[in-house]
């Protein structure tokens, strides 16, 4: 798995030369900052009321093109602004939803942590994975309580502020009888204009200490004593 991360993170997440002393301005080959029409037909964007004059894309229609795809996500989305100047590239994999009967199935935190190793034992990619701060939030998602496990730096390039973010989202998922009760679980990998972060993501996400975050994720049936989840 360790050697199979490698090559996704050197191989096909950053393209283009990346010097020691430089952090990404691309993911999976996008430009921040770039136009839309580079990599997705612009009229097949989406407004949404939570965030006005964004126009979000993903690939339920149309697929992206010029992008460099990894083995490890199979779902891509972009954001722009009413230009169509990129300010969001995103990546995902979403895990099988887990019930309490599933005790053995792979837990998106140790992908999570194992991922910012490899970006940060990389000799191409000037970053200490000290420097990824851990923050915990929670968003309303259809009446259930999302959490998010997220891992995230903050940098400059120029005169731009960026988030680099790798981060779990926990969705807990009631399908009518115990055996079904479970859990949707996506691993994303982001990078993002830290404006766009504040104003947007921010806005829907709330920020959680410790203890609501471990009285939160105890409330998930069947996971309540397992530390692996967490």
């Amino acid at each position: 798995m360790k050697k199979f991360l490698t090559i996704i993170v050197l191989g096909l997440l950053f393209s283009g030369d990346a010097y020691a002393d430089n952090l990404p301005t691309k993911l999976f080959g996008i430009e921040i900052y770039g136009n839309i029409e580079d990599y997705a037909k612009k009229d097949s964007g989406k407004k949404y009321p939570n965030r006005k004059g964004i126009i979000s894309f993903n690939e339920s229609e149309y697929k992206f093109f010029n992008i460099t795809r990894s083995n490890l996500f199979d779902k891509y989305m972009l954001r722009s602004d009413e230009e169509f100047k990129i300010l969001v590239i995103t990546g995902g994999f979403q895990f099988l939803v887990l019930n309490k009967y599933d005790r053995d199935m792979p837990r998106c935190r140790h992908y999570k942590n194992e991922f910012i190793k490899m970006i940060s034992n990389d000799a191409h990619y000037d970053v200490n994975q000290n420097s990824f701060k851990q923050k915990y939030y929670k968003a309303d998602y259809k009446s259930n309580h999302m959490i998010i496990d997220s891992s995230q730096l903050s940098y400059r390039k120029k005169f731009n502020k960026l988030i680099l973010q790798v981060y779990c989202v926990y969705l807990p998922i009631s399908g009518g009888t115990e055996k079904q009760d479970g859990v949707q679980t996506i691993l994303y990998f982001t990078l993002m204009d830290k404006n766009y972060f504040k104003d947007y993501t921010l806005k829907l996400w709330k920020e959680i200490d410790d203890f609501e975050k471990e009285r939160l994720f105890k409330s998930i049936t069947g996971y309540s004593d397992d530390k692996n989840f967490r």
